[in-house]
């Protein structure tokens, strides 16, 4: 895991994440810099997969330290604590 990643703070919109969670997002995927369009169409496609899992997804935002950078994604529990 990158180092940039231990250091993330979140933006919870509009409830609270749970204790445990992973983080997911589909924007700029495999590090490259993809379009505002092509972000949004990715992350619509990732919420509707993860609710047919039903996995409860919550908005989060990851935010870097200095704050220039934040990215959209989705906090759901996964296995056993479900």
């Amino acid at each position: 895991m990158k180092t940039e990643y231990k250091q993330t703070h979140f933006e919870l919109l509009p409830e609270e994440a749970p204790d445990d969670f992973w983080l997911i997002t589909a924007y700029n995927p495999n590090g490259q810099t993809a379009d505002t369009t092509k972000n949004r169409e990715a992350d619509s496609r990732l919420l509707r997969e993860l609710e047919n899992a039903d996995l409860r997804p919550l908005r989060i935002i990851g935010i870097s330290p200095d704050e220039l950078h934040a990215e959209p994604g989705w906090a759901c529990t996964i296995g056993e604590r479900q």
